[in-house]
């Protein structure tokens, strides 16, 4: 039984095998049992701000609550202001060097003959080279300012639309924030009641210890001068073995319901029980 408890153990933390697996005993021999513990009223009022459900739901309040303060925008006029510039550079930019005049061909002569040039003259250049980085940067250069007013005048049923969708979802986030607290408080009454309980019956298992004991003693006189036989005497030995472990279950099952209400008032778990 002990082997296949550690192996369950070491399946639900994910271990790959339970060779060399050991667990530290904690010393529990300090245990005490608080003379007045907190009401679960108390308990909850704690928990409230501890328990990372009810900070969940309540962020989800506030979301619902941004969400309709953004519907409620589209209403209004919106002014979009943009500026943009932008530049660029290339290898096939280039630019002639040790340019080259070719005159103007001669066409023919006027009557009273001067000479007549073809209009269409041009340069040509020996050679060619890329503009600089600096130049291009320069030369390439564009600029733009976009000012955009936008009137909502034809949305109007779809912004009121979406002003209902984001009250209703304020309504059902608020509605689940009072849901996780109900049951939060419900979760709280139930380890509470299991915690008193287990007090109870850890207080009943001592002094049945107690009062079992004390019967064995008298038990083991009885059988040292004759007066019981053997089986009496074992019998009253099972009831102290059964007795001291039903204390023991309680002990523990004392310390794990109480360890609950520590969780819910977000106290690090620990397994030092002195209090």
């Amino acid at each position: 039984n002990l082997d296949i408890s550690y192996l369950e153990l070491t399946l639900l933390l994910d271990l790959p095998s339970p060779v060399g697996f050991e667990i530290e005993i904690p010393d529990l021999s300090g245990i005490e049992v608080p003379d007045a513990p907190m009401s679960p009223e108390q308990i909850y009022e704690i928990a409230l701000g501890a328990q990372p459900d009810v900070k969940s739901a309540e962020f989800s309040v506030e979301s619902s609550e941004k969400s309709l303060a953004i519907a409620r925008g589209m209403i209004s006029p919106n002014l979009f202001l943009s500026a943009s510039w932008g530049t660029g550079y290339s290898g096939l930019n280039q630019a002639g060097i040790d340019p080259i005049v070719i005159p103007n061909p001669l066409i023919g002569f006027t009557d009273d003959g001067q000479n007549v040039y073809s209009i269409q003259d041009y340069d040509t250049f020996k050679s060619y080279e890329t503009l600089s980085w600096a130049d291009q940067l320069s030369d390439n250069s564009n600029e733009s300012v976009m000012l955009n007013l936008n009137i909502p005048i034809f949305n109007g049923w779809m912004v009121r639309t979406n002003i209902s969708k984001a009250k209703i979802g304020i309504d059902n986030a608020q509605y689940n924030l009072e849901l996780v607290k109900l049951r939060l408080r419900k979760i709280i009454q139930q380890a509470y009641a299991d915690a008193v309980a287990a007090v109870k019956s850890y207080d009943a298992s001592e002094k049945k210890v107690t009062a079992t004991s004390e019967a064995f003693k008298y038990s083991e006189q009885k059988f040292n001068v004759g007066m019981i036989n053997s089986v009496e005497y074992n019998e009253s030995k099972k009831d102290l073995t059964m007795a001291q472990a039903q204390l023991l279950q309680a002990k523990y099952d004392f310390i794990f319901k109480t360890t609950v209400l520590d969780f819910y008032m977000g106290k690090p778990l620990s397994l030092s029980m002195l209090r």
